[in-house]
């Protein structure tokens, strides 16, 4: 995968504000993969707490809120795809649903 730079501190993404600081952290965190699991992850001003994380994906999820979410990265050859989850959504059906559709991309060679 390439090296990463975005030009704008932030952007909108589908109408969702998104901070360049914090998905740099998030995509630097597939090269500093013990660093991510010691320290967890900050997105969107909320803490989450690194449950695997290796090369190609990092799942997350919240340490102490009312309502459990999560995060999934998963990086391909092209792109590093970022999935959100809330209760009632079980983690497993996200990171299953993401991790389908990188592999499907990296036999597309993206």
């Amino acid at each position: 995968m390439a090296d990463y730079w975005m030009e704008q501190e932030s952007f909108q993404l589908q109408g969702v504000p998104m901070n360049t600081k914090h998905l740099n952290a998030l995509f630097g965190g597939f090269k500093n993969t013990a660093a991510v699991r010691k320290e967890g992850i900050n997105f969107e001003g909320v803490k989450y707490k690194c449950i695997r994380a290796d090369k190609y994906s990092i799942y997350a999820s919240t340490l102490y809120e009312d309502v459990p979410r999560g995060l999934v990265a998963v990086r391909t050859n092209t792109y590093v795809l970022l999935a959100k989850y809330t209760h009632p959504m079980y983690p497993a059906v996200c990171i299953e649903a993401v991790e389908k559709l990188a592999e499907y991309l990296r036999a597309k060679g993206r």
